[in-house]
């Protein structure tokens, strides 16, 4: 699994960054995605993650990432989807622990979600960073009910387009 991940996230960074897709950017009215995609991605991921896309301004770089963002997780190979939803479904049946099921997310789904976060920075021309790895791990695990928080953990929790603490 892990010789997949490492070749997927280098084909499709090389891909997206040399071949013919030039972001112009999207809107919050596009957050839709990531619901549509509830059947494998992590329940945490899907909230955190249109709360995100909703409440992030709607200016040229963030509508870049946004696109960038929402074209790579269009672009996740099947047979990952397939292992996670089959993953999901297991846990939600109770087959597996919520232990055994978060060490399967952050082992397999964290560092791709967190590959498409950098590659979506630096499409969009930021001059920061996307929040820190660990940072990571709770966001694909620890669902966060209200947006406003979410938006509070963006801009004081490390990550900035525009490298500024407690700013987008």
């Amino acid at each position: 699994m892990k010789y997949l991940l490492f070749s997927f996230l280098f084909v499709s960074a090389f891909s997206f960054l040399y071949g013919q897709n030039i972001p112009t950017g999207i809107s919050s009215d596009s957050c839709g995605i990531y619901q549509k995609n509830a059947s494998w991605l992590p329940k945490a991921y899907v909230n955190n993650a249109t709360c995100a896309c909703l409440e992030t301004p709607n200016e040229p770089k963030s509508n870049i990432i946004r696109e960038v963002l929402q074209t790579r997780l269009s672009e996740t190979p099947q047979h990952i989807k397939d292992i996670a939803a089959e993953k999901k479904k297991l846990y939600e049946a109770k087959k597996i622990s919520k232990f055994r099921y978060n060490r399967f997310v952050r082992k397999q789904l964290t560092p791709i979600i967190y590959a498409d976060h950098i590659v979506a920075y630096q499409m969009a021309d930021c001059e920061g960073d996307p929040a820190p790895y660990f940072a990571w791990k709770k966001v694909t695990t620890i669902p966060i009910k209200d947006c406003d928080i979410v938006w509070f953990f963006i801009r004081y929790g490390g990550g900035s387009c525009y490298g500024n603490w407690g700013k987008w």
